[in-house]
């Protein structure tokens, strides 16, 4: 409960004039810190945000007591909502495990690579945000499992507060580093602007999408 008392008051500011879109992974275990103090739609885990062209897809890849949910019945899910919000003008899709991740500590997740990207290439999601691994990374556009204009960018933006982990280079990795970061996006009807920041203020990546 310590942690989540320092989470809220480090975070009270921003949280204060904006909305707070978690995603459940390993770290929060479904322990009752995480369901009793967050307020959220659906089953609390898998769940859709939609704001006015933009749509988000807030979904859990860690299952402790059945991880076969998470490939099958909530792989289901997420094929669902991304169909029933076909005509967003962007998607994004926030999970904990990275698709793609070139740390040397955890890495990509195969199983997601097996179960979800199939639906992800499916709605031609726009961005995925992923954590997991405590460093950054951006990957190129990928389409089916390989480089391809227009496709899908994977980003890993975590370690801020926690350990950082290596990180590395494979041939999905447009950049990658070992710090920590946020990024900020801004949205409009026809384009991206994205930039990520080291905690010194400093600029980490940025790239445009134009749709």
């Amino acid at each position: 409960q310590s942690q989540w008392d320092r989470f809220f008051d480090q975070g009270q500011p921003g949280m204060a004039e904006m909305p707070f879109i978690p995603a459940n992974g390993n770290h929060d275990l479904f322990v009752a810190q995480y369901f009793g103090q967050l307020a959220l739609p659906n089953d609390e885990i898998n769940f859709p945000v939609r704001y006015g062209d933009i749509f988000i897809g807030s979904m859990t890849d860690f299952f402790p007591s059945a991880q076969s949910k998470v490939l099958g019945e909530f792989r289901d899910y997420m094929d669902q909502m991304f169909t029933e919000n076909s005509d967003a003008t962007w998607k994004f899709l926030v999970n904990h495990r990275p698709f793609y991740s070139a740390s040397t500590r955890h890495g990509s997740s195969v199983d997601l690579q097996g179960a979800w990207l199939p639906i992800v290439d499916k709605h031609e999601i726009d961005l995925v945000f992923n954590g997991h691994d405590h460093n950054y990374e951006r990957s190129k556009p990928i389409r089916a499992g390989e480089v391809a204009a227009g496709g899908t960018i994977y980003t890993v933006i975590a370690g801020v507060g926690a350990p950082l982990y290596d990180n590395g280079q494979q041939w999905w990795t447009e950049i990658s580093e070992k710090v920590p970061s946020y990024a900020i996006l801004r949205v409009t009807a026809s384009q991206i602007d994205f930039t990520a920041y080291r905690l010194d203020g400093t600029t980490l990546d940025q790239m445009t999408i134009d749709r």
